[in-house]
């Protein structure tokens, strides 16, 4: 039975735990009084005449922990059966308790912090309920993120650590995650490592959340990767020449499409210096300077200084030199007025020219005057440098009148010339030209003052001079404004291999062209004696082998260049090398290369065919390489191509040079390969075409060791010393000679005198052919004139080794052992004369005239050569050669000759005794090479023969009488007192035909 009482409590307890509200009573039906446990039920013994008290629950638990500010409770109340609920009270912290008896509780504006909810009950039987205390926790503030560490604003590197706290009052934090630029959020933890970051702006957030659910503002911070070198630019500079003494430069920089802010300026190579744009410059000295800005980005990283250069001239060119076509007074009603100003700095530039005091005007030297009126006129000129200062000015001035005057040359000799030298009839200066005796007026100090002479009086006292006798009067005849005919010529191999290798700087070396250059032969060789003994007059067509050759030379310099970055930037600028070349890089390329390439600046057509070839490349080595090809295959730069410029006098043949063909004729002409730098800036500001300009370029670079390679050139092939020939003799015959040396040795000692004569002793062209000078480095060389061996000068004591064609390397030049008269005589008057020899004639090439082979070497040429029809040439070699027969085929002097043939031999003394014929068949006899030579030197033959040699040279072409002017100078140059052979090869360049170019008929 009390089992079974049990099991009913159970289930009643069941039934209330189940939510009823009204406990069934149960009558005590033991008499034991049993009453329930209070786990079952919470409440008093069911021995209670009320059983149970309220029991206080929550509909649902209120969160220990909420980020909401609002909670509703709802409250369940249990009564016993018996029993209704009478109130139910509720307190909040420690507020007054409020009525919730309605069971719902609504809380608003809950404060964060901790919290205490209390609920009673009461029932109608006065039973109160166990008052129930529910603490929980309000956080409803989100929690605060700070990083502590990030990137610099801007940075070099590449990876970045971002260290960051979280902090939340009223709860722990319950996550953080972060965003790399603005990519998803992922779960992060302090510190943040970033790597591979690329070059631009970059951003990181960071956000927390608590767990109360509050999510943090997110914190954020942002950089920039700046990866590249800074670039600057000048945007303003002073021109190339400043009469300023201040200078402003305008500069700007930017590195990653930011602007920089830190500027380093050097002035002329100083140390660099903080420094903002405009900088100004103040107090510059004169000359050249320059001036260097460097920029510096946020990161530290400098760029490459970029430079401007530029010259400070305040000082005005010198007072202009006039000179006239008129002396005054005269009778023309024209007149020509050539005048020149210098100027140590910036160059003169330009001229302007007054007549008459009308307002000056731009003008050019010579100026021509016409329809002018009779009476006084005066002519001005001042001279404008490229800093724009003006000179003093220059005048002339002359009267036209009607009236002429008569000079009488005779009555002049008498006054101003026969107290020195005698009478007319019997004058030591017989033929002199007026040229000579104004040079001598202007040069020599005993003559000074005759420069009061009028040219009219000057010209009349020449004319008194001229008689029949022999003397060293100027050959040529002088017929002013014209000229020989100017040869299209293209570039010798000598000229090729020199103007590709100065074109491109250094950055080409001859072995990286010897492959090709191997079949780049020569088309002409002097090795046989020829009238045309220089390579310029090499013919000028293009055979399809040659062409072949100069494709492979093309391909390989275009190789070589592209197949290195270095060598790329180092003719086109860092910007031709980059994967995308802007226009402006290309522009530039073709402005300085192609400049130089064509010797001249490529016209709009030119450029835009370059540049649409670049544009056809596959990369920028292949777009280089075929625009460097086509440059230097093209026929500007395989030719020396003179356009017809501006007229002369109206003549549809003759054409002024422009500035920039005039630099190449000097370029060529003196150091054999394209114009430098300074000679094409002196071209571009058209300072070649003032007389004053164009010298200072011509003393500029014979001053240059190029100007002694090109020099070299010319006399070596003058000369014919690149054809000496390999000697095999007997070891008895060679007599201790080292043959195996002896051609280099002999061609050494030659141009090593040349060198001394021209360069250090300004020799004139008679030193050259009487002097006594050796330089015998070599012991081969020393033997044969018996002497030690010597790196200087010395004097050989032999009259007989007088003049150069007594030096070994001359008179071993067509020897294969023996001594050889024809030859010697053939290069003596066909090199050193001029003298015009056809081929002998062809029915004596092969005339057997009987000789004697035991007779002498002289005997037996002279009995071989004594056909007339021979005699018509040998008249004037065979002399020429026997002269020189106290010389053996090695160039050993000796004074007996020992000949055989068949095993006899036979000794016979020297005979050397010459009529030389230079002048005339009646010259008086001489005795052997030194006075041959002698009589060379004392005739104008031997001096003409010189300067047309040169003119030659240079212009590829035989010597013409309209050379005459250019001729004349050259040769007073050389004959004049004081006179030089390096000033004959200056005075070519200074001929007003040096700056012409005529026409020829067309074949």
């Amino acid at each position: 039975m009390k089992l079974d009482l049990k099991t009913k409590l159970i289930k009643v307890a069941a039934t209330v735990l189940s939510g009823a509200v009204t406990v069934v009573a149960f009558q005590n039906c033991s008499g034991n009084g049993f009453s329930v446990d209070k786990d079952f039920l919470g409440q008093a013994s069911l021995g209670s005449s009320n059983l149970t008290i309220p029991q206080v629950s929550l509909v649902a638990p209120i969160p220990t922990l909420s980020n909401s500010r609002s909670l509703t409770v709802n409250i369940n109340v249990i009564t016993d059966a018996q029993a209704s609920l009478q109130s139910v009270s509720c307190q909040l912290d420690s507020a007054p308790a409020m009525d919730c008896t309605t069971r719902q509780l609504n809380l608003t504006n809950l404060a964060d912090g901790d919290h205490s909810l209390k609920i009673s009950a009461t029932d109608d039987k006065g039973n109160s309920a166990q008052e129930r205390i529910y603490n929980f926790r309000i956080d409803g503030t989100s929690p605060v993120v700070n990083i502590s560490q990030s990137p610099a604003t801007f940075t070099g590197n590449t990876s970045a650590e971002i260290t960051f706290t979280a902090m939340d009052s009223l709860s722990t934090i319950g996550s953080t995650t972060c965003s790399r630029d603005n990519g998803a959020w992922t779960a992060c933890s302090s510190p943040a490592t970033l790597t591979g970051l690329a070059a631009g702006i970059h951003s990181f957030k960071v956000r927390a959340t608590d767990t109360a659910g509050n999510m943090s503002a997110e914190s954020m911070v942002t950089w920039t990767v700046d990866l590249n070198a800074p670039i600057m630019m000048i945007t303003a500079k002073p021109a190339a020449f400043s009469n300023s003494k201040v200078a402003t430069f305008s500069f700007a920089g930017s590195s990653g499409g930011v602007a920089l802010s830190s500027y380093e300026c050097s002035q002329d190579g100083g140390a660099y210096a903080v420094c903002v744009s405009p900088k100004i410059l103040s107090a510059l000295s004169e000359g050249n300077h320059i001036f260097a800005v460097r920029g510096i980005n946020a990161v530290g990283t400098r760029s490459a200084a970029v430079t401007a250069m530029w010259a400070v001239d305040t000082i005005a060119p010198s007072t202009p030199v006039l000179s006239a076509n008129v002396t005054s007074p005269t009778l023309q009603t024209s007149a020509s007025i050539s005048f020149m100003a210098t100027d140590s700095g910036s160059m003169v530039a330009s001229y302007q020219c007054s007549l008459d005091s009308a307002a000056f005007a731009a003008c050019t030297s010579p100026t021509a005057l016409a329809s002018l009126s009779e009476g006084a006129h005066v002519f001005q000129v001042r001279a404008i440098d490229n800093a724009g200062n003006n000179s003093a000015v220059g005048s002339f001035s002359w009267t036209v009148n009607f009236m002429p005057t008569v000079y009488d040359g005779v009555a002049l000799y008498a006054a101003n010339c026969a107290g020195c030298h005698g009478a007319l009839a019997s004058s030591a200066k017989l033929n002199r030209t007026a040229a000579q005796i104004q040079d001598s007026i202007t040069n020599v100090s005993s003559m000074n003052f005759l420069r009061t002479l009028q040219p009219g009086a000057v010209d009349a006292i020449a004319k008194a001079l001229v008689k029949t006798s022999s003397g060293l009067a100027n050959p040529f005849a002088c017929t002013p404004g014209d000229t020989g005919v100017s040869v299209l010529r293209r570039l010798t191999k000598r000229e090729y291999v020199n103007t590709i290798l100065d074109l491109f700087q250094g950055q080409l070396s001859y072995a990286d062209i010897s492959v090709p250059l191997a079949d780049l032969q020569p088309e002409f060789t002097n090795k046989l004696p020829s009238v045309r003994v220089f390579d310029s007059t090499n013919p000028n067509g293009m055979s399809r082998q040659l062409l072949d050759a100069y494709i492979d030379l093309s391909a390989r310099a275009a190789d070589v260049i592209t197949a290195n970055t270095a060598k790329m930037n180092a003719i086109g600028g860092t910007c031709i090398s980059a994967a995308t070349v802007p226009t402006d890089c290309v522009s530039s390329f073709l402005d300085t290369f192609g400049m130089r390439a064509l010797r001249r600046p490529l016209t709009a057509t030119e450029k835009t065919t370059f540049t649409t070839l670049y544009n056809s490349g596959t990369s920028s080595p292949d777009r280089m390489a075929r625009v460097v090809q086509a440059l230097i295959l093209a026929p500007q730069f395989l030719y020396k191509m003179e356009d017809n410029g501006t007229s002369v006098n109206g003549r549809a043949d003759l054409f002024q040079l422009n500035s920039y063909e005039i630099a190449s004729r000097l370029s060529f002409g003196i150091m054999g390969s394209m114009p430098d730098q300074e000679l094409f800036e002196a071209a571009r500001l058209g300072s070649l075409n003032n007389a004053a300009g164009l010298q200072t370029q011509v003393e500029r670079l014979f001053a240059l060791s190029k100007a002694r390679d090109g020099v070299r050139s010319f006399y070596s092939q003058w000369l014919r010393l690149d054809y000496l020939p390999d000697i095999t003799v007997g070891a008895a015959e060679a007599n201790g000679l080292n043959l195996s040396t002896f051609k280099n040795d002999s061609r050494q000692e030659i141009v090593d005198l040349m060198d001394h004569l021209i360069w250090t002793q300004r020799s004139n062209y008679k030193d050259l052919m009487t002097t006594s000078l050796a330089i015998p480095k070599s012991a081969n060389i020393a033997s044969v004139y018996g002497i030690a061996p010597s790196s200087v000068p010395v004097s050989l004591a032999s009259p007989e080794r007088k003049g150069i064609l007594t030096r070994v390397g001359m008179l071993a030049l067509d020897s294969t052992g023996r001594s050889n008269p024809i030859k010697r005589g053939v290069h003596a008057r066909i090199h050193m004369l001029c003298d015009p020899m056809g081929a002998p004639p062809a029915d004596t090439v092969n005339e057997d005239t009987p000789f004697d082979p035991l007779a002498s070497t002289r005997d037996q040429v002279a009995a071989k050569t004594s056909a007339p029809q021979c005699m018509a040439c040998h008249s004037r070699i065979n002399p020429a050669g026997f002269a020189f027969e106290n010389f053996d085929g090695l160039g050993r002097y000796r004074v007996n000759e020992t000949v055989s043939s068949n095993g006899m031999l036979a000794n016979h003394p020297i005979n050397s005794t010459v009529s030389p014929n230079i002048n005339s068949l009646t010259d008086l006899p001489v005795t052997g090479a030194a006075a041959f030579q002698s009589a060379m030197a004392e005739s104008p033959a031997g001096q003409a023969c010189f300067a047309k040699q040169w003119l030659q040279y240079n212009t590829g072409r035989d010597a013409v009488a309209s050379d005459g002017c250019t001729l004349s100078g050259m040769y007073d140059a050389v004959n004049k007192s004081g006179g030089s052979m390096l000033e004959m090869l200056k005075a070519y360049t200074k001929a007003p035909d040096f700056l012409l170019k005529k026409l020829g008929p067309l074949n």
